[in-house]
């Protein structure tokens, strides 16, 4: 009787341990998102047009509130959240990004918690040296699969980086626009490093599909613009979402590329987002996945959403801290 008793147990558990190791039926994602920044690292006020009849709008923006709001959701959703930027962080014409040469900002996406970041091409207006400290000091993984040395054909950044969450593997990729190149007086880094900006669609054809082995999600972080990412995303299978940024649109919700016929369990679409530029929006994307009997996972659902970023909003403490010791070297404490 006792064997007869422990073998069914034993059995059970087997199975429930079996269970637990399969990855789920269903999957919800949230990507939380950023883009085209330019070093707004404080708060900033638009200046109103009255001939329009437009208010002008007072203290928008701010780091410190933007890290509010990401951990905010981060404490609120109890599924995987990845939270990204898609490049154009650091700005030179920025006050603050004059006065550091994007060392707040670095130090800034640090503190935040990142999980990954594709550069973009205003990203390389400082010198050589400089943007090779930069990501060194970076503890949030930069991502591009486009952009290699001129003379070696080596890639300057690691071309992708895999997250887990809830047993799931998620790659995250990156493509920058060919105008990182294209001005040696402002891209400095760029000529300083002889680089050379690769085409993105046959660095994506090739990429992809060693992504589609390693991950059971795929996204592209791209600072492209929203025309050619709608392309990357029809020309290049594999790809499951896209978060974009550099045309400063406003892709939300998010455009959906038309990439296959939609079914009962497939959208047949890639989600496009970008949430503007400046940091005044941060953007929530749920995205639910179905797994098939392939072990696939196709896009059943997205939502999107963007949070502005004002007064309301309390700054999150970590971040005033991190850029009042910047602040302290300053002549004098600036708008920008």
């Amino acid at each position: 009787m006792i064997r007869k008793l422990i073998i069914p147990h034993l059995l059970l558990l087997t199975l429930a341990i079996g269970a637990c190791a399969q990855p789920p039926k269903y999957l919800e994602i949230t990507f939380v998102t950023t883009n085209d920044i330019h070093s707004r690292l404080l708060p900033w006020d638009i200046p109103g047009d009255p001939e329009k009849n437009i208010p002008a709008v007072k203290g928008i923006g701010g780091a410190a509130r933007r890290a509010t709001v990401i951990n905010r959701i981060r404490a609120e959703t109890r599924t995987p959240v990845f939270v990204t930027d898609s490049g154009d962080l650091m700005y030179r014409n920025s006050y603050i990004g004059r006065s550091f040469h994007g060392e707040a900002d670095i130090a800034v996406l640090n503190a935040t918690g990142y999980d990954a970041m594709v550069p973009g091409n205003h990203d390389f207006e400082w010198s050589g040296p400089e943007l090779l400290a930069l990501i060194g000091k970076s503890k949030v993984p930069w991502v591009c699969a486009n952009l290699a040395y001129a003379d070696t054909g080596n890639l300057l950044l690691p071309p992708y980086v895999i997250k887990e969450g809830d047993g799931v593997r998620v790659a995250f990729f990156g493509l920058i626009t060919a105008e990182t190149t294209g001005n040696p007086n402002l891209y400095l880094a760029a000529t300083d490093l002889n680089l050379e900006v690769l085409p993105y669609v046959e660095a994506a054809e090739k990429l992809v599909p060693e992504l589609r082995k390693q991950a059971d999600i795929v996204v592209l972080l791209s600072h492209l613009g929203q025309g050619l990412d709608a392309q990357v995303a029809q020309k290049v299978a594999g790809i499951d979402i896209i978060l974009g940024g550099h045309w400063h649109a406003m892709l939300m919700p998010p455009r959906m590329a038309t990439v296959s016929q939609p079914t009962a369990f497939s959208l047949g679409a890639v989600p496009i987002v970008q949430v503007g530029a400046y940091g005044d929006y941060v953007g929530r994307t749920r995205v639910i996945f179905r797994r098939d009997d392939s072990g696939r996972y196709a896009l059943m659902s997205c939502k999107g959403e963007v949070i502005h970023i004002d007064g309301t909003i309390p700054d999150d403490q970590e971040i005033v801290r991190v850029l009042d010791e910047f602040k302290k070297t300053l002549p004098q404490t600036a708008a920008e």
